[in-house]
């Protein structure tokens, strides 16, 4: 955190002293094992689905990261490039649905990776696909997070848009 606080002040831009964030490093499935508190929204950025990490893509840890939501809270990670590991975002978004009712994909092109990647927000009654572009920016008004740089309503709208491709690989697992 040290070395993002110092170098990185212009991507972060006073988020992480933000009371509101709680940024924990460290094994994620013991901390939502551990924990009795409730969140509104639990936001994972996971490395890839092997060796020790491959338990945080488990239908296991995703019902662990269901018991810590609020009832109307929200899980959000990354799921992969639909295009390059196809198999790992059809089986891990499998996963998400079979503990979550509703799951939503979002997808955004990540230039480091040169490709449009998936992301998905998993939730028990949130649908956020129900969210118009204007709702979405008066949201993101009232809790003071305006001066972004990326996104807004209407980009979280175009990025909730799934092409028909993925919609036909997430219809063939079903």
């Amino acid at each position: 955190m040290r070395i993002a606080r110092q170098y990185f002040s212009s991507v972060h831009r006073g988020a992480l002293d933000d009371p509101r964030v709680d940024v924990r490093i460290g094994d994620g499935a013991s901390a939502l094992r551990s924990t009795s508190e409730r969140y509104d929204i639990v936001v994972m950025d996971l490395t890839d689905p092997v060796g020790p990490a491959e338990a945080l893509y488990s239908a296991d840890f995703f019902r662990e990261a269901a018991r810590v939501l609020s009832p109307t809270g929200v899980l959000a990670l990354h799921v992969g490039s639909p295009f390059f590991h196809r198999e790992r975002f059809v089986d891990t978004s499998a996963r998400l649905a079979s503990v979550f009712p509703l799951v939503r994909h979002y997808f955004v092109h990540v230039p480091l990776y040169g490709a449009n990647w998936g992301m998905a927000f998993a939730s028990q009654v949130t649908d956020v696909t129900r969210l118009s572009a204007k709702e979405l920016d008066e949201r993101i008004r009232i809790r003071g997070i305006g001066e972004l740089q990326y996104v807004n309503g209407d980009v979280v709208r175009a990025g909730l848009a799934l092409p028909e491709y993925v919609k036909a690989m997430l219809a063939a697992k079903a």
